[in-house]
């Protein structure tokens, strides 16, 4: 930017030492009041403006690869399944290699078997409707545990502790996710939803077979 100033003419250089943001101020002239360069119709007739405005257009130009890709059609880089695949692994290994879920599976999991453990031990199994009893016992207990997890990942993706925009060039203060759903609107926390969703339906299949079965053996007696 000083170079840029200093290449005008008629500005005055910068003094040694001397702070460039007010140098800039002071060139033009923001708040002083006197009459100096229109820097706006300056740049407007140089060389650099021409430049960066071909470089602009050129870069603004939508390529057929993009507009394939964005109106869904052939070809695009990779399939969809492909795609889907490789988010799913990048997600897997993302939760995987994180300490903070790691560490409460392990600290969960082990109160969990002792819990359990001592609750069916010793469970008798001297009639069908003890040991009915038993299985719906079993069946809400790993329902409960499959809630536990579940909170416990959605707890983690809604914090976004993992991964975090360190690049000067984008911000240092918003996650990754924020930067794609601000900038490109893919709404990637979405997915968090998502996948709640899906293991909504799938209790609410399980109950609805588990009732089933209990139904078909109550009307067999």
């Amino acid at each position: 930017m000083l170079e840029y100033f200093e290449s005008i003419p008629g500005t005055e250089q910068i003094r040694p030492q001397y702070n460039p943001a007010a140098y800039m101020l002071e060139v033009i002239g923001a708040g002083i009041g006197r009459d100096v360069k229109d820097y706006s119709v300056e740049y407007k007739n140089s060389e650099l403006y021409k430049s960066n405005r071909e470089r602009t257009l050129q870069l603004a130009e939508v390529s057929d690869f993009v507009r394939h890709s964005s109106l869904n059609y052939k070809p695009i880089a990779t399939g969809f399944w492909n795609q889907l695949g490789q988010l799913a692994k990048k997600q897997q290994l993302t939760y995987w290699r994180n300490p903070q879920y790691n560490s409460m599976r392990m600290f969960l999991f082990p109160l969990f078997a002792i819990i359990f453990g001592t609750t069916f031990y010793q469970l008798s199994a001297a009639s069908v409707k003890k040991i009915n009893s038993h299985i719906g016992l079993i069946y809400n207990s790993m329902d409960f545990i499959g809630v536990i997890n579940l909170m416990t990942v959605l707890e983690f993706g809604d914090n976004q502790d993992i991964i975090a925009v360190t690049s000067g060039n984008v911000t240092t203060n918003m996650t990754v996710a924020h930067y794609i759903e601000k900038t490109y609107d893919f709404r990637p926390e979405r997915k968090y939803n998502f996948m709640a969703g899906l293991l909504v339906i799938w209790v609410v299949l399980q109950v609805a077979i588990y009732l089933t079965f209990k139904y078909v053996s109550h009307l067999k007696r």
